[in-house]
């Protein structure tokens, strides 16, 4: 692919941008090139001179997305944790944000997902850091556990549904709880669902 010049790279992350704001304000299904070509003031088919389709460029926001949440994580992470602690408080980390911004929490992980199954948009999401850096997190979470890395995945999996399932929960007013009280709670259940599956899984097999 040509290389864009720095006024069409200039004018590619504008959309993003903008996109971005969309998004963060209305939602993912408000954003449209009409409503892109008004807060750009560029003609709407200019956008396709950069990106494939409106799924495309909702791939990029999802990826500027991912990489304000990974900031949010690493600053919010310690280090000299232990790795199921460093795990659990990315994971409240992931539920604040989700919180405060849940439209583009929606937009990372649930309204993007039919797009980025295509190949060509998938190839964008697989450069997040967010994505990079979970990995090395369940590596680390795999070996201070000796319990598989495989293990690891199924409970980040597990994990990660109650996570997404309680913030959309919570901002569709289903529990009516403090920010404070709803992280709190998570933070529990997300311990007990690794002290009551996988260590109790690992204990029992070494008993065995």
């Amino acid at each position: 692919m040509k290389e864009l010049s720095k006024r069409s790279q200039a004018v590619k992350i504008n959309f993003i941008k903008k996109a971005g704001e969309i998004i963060r304000h209305e939602g993912t299904t408000s954003l449209t090139v009409r409503k892109l070509s008004e807060a750009t003031g560029y003609h709407y088919a200019a956008m396709y001179h950069y990106f494939q389709s409106l799924d495309h460029l909702i791939a990029h926001v999802s990826l500027a997305f991912h990489e304000e949440l990974n900031e949010k994580i690493r600053s919010n992470s310690n280090i000299n944790s232990n790795p199921i602690d460093i795990y659990v408080g990315g994971m409240i980390s992931v539920a604040e944000y989700g919180f405060n911004n849940p439209n583009a929490f929606l937009c990372i992980f649930v309204d993007s997902f039919g797009a980025i199954q295509r190949n060509d948009v998938m190839e964008i999401i697989k450069n997040s850091r967010l994505l990079n850096n979970k990995g090395i997190m369940l590596k680390n979470l795999a070996s201070a556990s000796n319990i598989g890395l495989q293990k690891v995945i199924a409970f980040d999996k597990a994990a990660m549904a109650l996570v997404i399932g309680y913030v959309i929960l919570r901002n569709s007013q289903r529990f009516i709880e403090t920010m404070e009280d709803a992280l709190k709670n998570l933070e529990s259940m997300l311990q007990n669902l690794w002290n009551g599956g996988l260590v109790n899984e690992k204990n029992n097999s070494d008993r065995a």
